[in-house]
């Protein structure tokens, strides 16, 4: 996989105190005294991995597989901050041309779960092969409302005569952010949202790959 932050990750202590694996027992003097310890270091390390930078990392890894394997399919899977990028990779602008002057997207399926920092209406419009999305009802960090935002983009890329890949999007009880990875195993409820994210990968990559 690309490495988006070129070995300058966020530590993952700040993840314990934005999606903890068990939030019950977060207390809110630990949550906040933390984060408010954290947030300029955060700050800093945002300042050097914005949109473009994190893009072109992304996408060039991927121009390069494509010219490497042209002949074989590439899904792309990204949870959180990596959401954004695997759905950005699905959008016709981003194809590619080939040596022999052939015009072939980055990837041939995408899935995105909880994608964070989604702009709208940029990153999901011209969307070129089948996405999968999953989101949070109770997400306080991707909210839910930008399902329909993109079902509406959808609809009106169609209804304006564009051929529109197909695009589906399941929805996580409780899915509070993290819920494909940080959710708490030891929760019935958080186990089944990761264990069916999963199912949702495996399904749209046995389908489109």
């Amino acid at each position: 996989m690309p490495d988006f932050f070129e070995g300058d990750a966020a530590k993952l202590n700040l993840a314990d105190l934005l999606i903890p694996v068990d939030a019950a027992n977060q207390s809110t003097l630990g949550k906040y005294g933390g984060l408010l310890m954290s947030i300029p270091s955060f700050l800093l390390w945002m300042g050097r991995h914005g949109k473009d930078k994190t893009e072109k990392v992304c996408m060039d890894w991927l121009a390069a597989l494509r010219r490497e394997h042209p002949d074989k399919k590439i899904g792309i899977v990204g949870m959180c901050w990596g959401g954004r990028y695997a759905i950005r990779a699905a959008k016709e602008d981003h194809s590619i041309e080939l040596v022999d002057g052939k015009k072939v997207p980055l990837v041939d399926a995408a899935v995105a779960l909880h994608p964070s920092n989604l702009v709208m209406p940029t990153d999901a419009e011209g969307l070129f092969v089948p996405v999968s999305c999953g989101w949070g009802e109770e997400d306080t960090m991707t909210n839910i409302k930008l399902k329909g935002e993109i079902e509406q983009l959808v609809k009106k890329e169609r209804d304006a005569g564009k051929e529109v890949p197909e695009i589906e999007h399941r929805v996580y009880k409780p899915g509070r952010h993290g819920f494909a990875v940080r959710g708490n195993p030891e929760d019935p409820a958080e186990k089944k949202c990761l264990e069916d994210s999963v199912t949702q990968v495996l399904e749209w990559s046995n389908r489109w790959l």
